[in-house]
């Protein structure tokens, strides 16, 4: 189980989500290119759930809402769907770390979804959504031996 980051703007890149969509971002952004970026297409997050739930996989994404861009997980798409004590409360650390450092304005954590938003722009909430989604899916691999 990794350990509670201390606070920073962006956290590190981890395990490549599964759904890949084109990203607004500079070429060669990395991993964070593959977070699929919702923001303004509703019917695609049925799309993604569906590949993610097909794929047992946390499904991982960014949007841009009025209160800037937030990145958020779902682990409801995986056999064991909530995430344990554990690995949520370094999550939540981490969240609340950022929101109080003034780095995001607002936090959600588990046991089944986790999201960060307010954060200022959308490299920053793919970093966000592609290290939610490389602790949610370590502790499911480490659980269901995926």
């Amino acid at each position: 189980m990794p350990a509670a980051q201390p606070s920073s703007a962006k956290p590190p890149v981890n395990p490549v989500p599964p759904q890949a969509r084109r990203s607004r971002t500079q070429a060669g952004a990395g991993q964070q290119d593959t977070v699929a970026d919702l923001t303004g297409r509703p019917h695609a997050l049925a799309a993604a759930y569906r590949k993610a739930r097909r794929d047992k996989t946390p499904l991982a994404y960014v949007l841009q809402r009025a209160d800037g861009w937030s990145a958020r997980v779902d682990t409801s798409t995986t056999k064991l769907v909530v995430v344990q004590p554990e690995a949520a409360f370094s999550l939540q650390v981490l969240i609340e770390r950022a929101v109080r450092a003034g780095k995001a304005a607002w936090g959600s954590t588990g046991p089944v979804h986790f999201s960060i938003g307010g954060v200022p722009d959308e490299e920053t909430a793919r970093s966000w959504a592609v290290h939610l989604y490389g602790v949610t899916h370590e502790h499911l691999r480490d659980v269901l031996s995926y």
